[in-house]
């Protein structure tokens, strides 16, 4: 028996860092950080972070990347993005936090639904009394 899924229940996987992949591809060329860190104009210290997932892909690593390796600037900062993405949404602090505003902005809603229904009501009356004012 196999099994049907709803593609809207399944989770998305882990998207890795980019660093992780930039790692993989100086490997892939035989490059070392250090050699490549002096190429594109960094300190190791600030490639090996980044490779290491510490830091991210800025777009303007990414450029220097693309100068570098020939892979276009924004599929790193896409991958970054995705990141990213991921990072926040599986955060619990964020979570928490994003609970509270929605909450907040619901009370503030209803409060200036109420505030609009009451002011449209005013006007209504008002323009009323004004027609009767003005045809006797």
């Amino acid at each position: 028996m196999s099994n049907i899924y709803n593609p809207y229940d399944l989770e998305p996987f882990e998207p890795t860092h980019p660093g992780e992949l930039l790692g993989d591809e100086l490997e892939a060329r035989g490059l070392t950080q250090r050699k490549f860190a002096e190429t594109i104009g960094i300190s190791c210290s600030v490639l090996n972070e980044v490779i290491k997932g510490k830091r991210p892909v800025t777009p303007e690593l990414a450029f220097k990347i693309e100068a570098a390796t020939g892979t276009k600037a924004y599929i790193w900062v896409e991958l970054q993005t995705q990141y990213n993405y991921w990072t926040a949404k599986k955060s619990k602090k964020l979570s928490v936090l994003l609970d509270q505003i929605r909450k907040s902005v619901a009370v503030l809603s209803n409060q200036r639904l109420f505030i609009f229904i009451v002011y449209s009501y005013v006007q209504v009356k008002c323009r009323a009394a004004y027609l009767i004012k003005i045809s006797n």
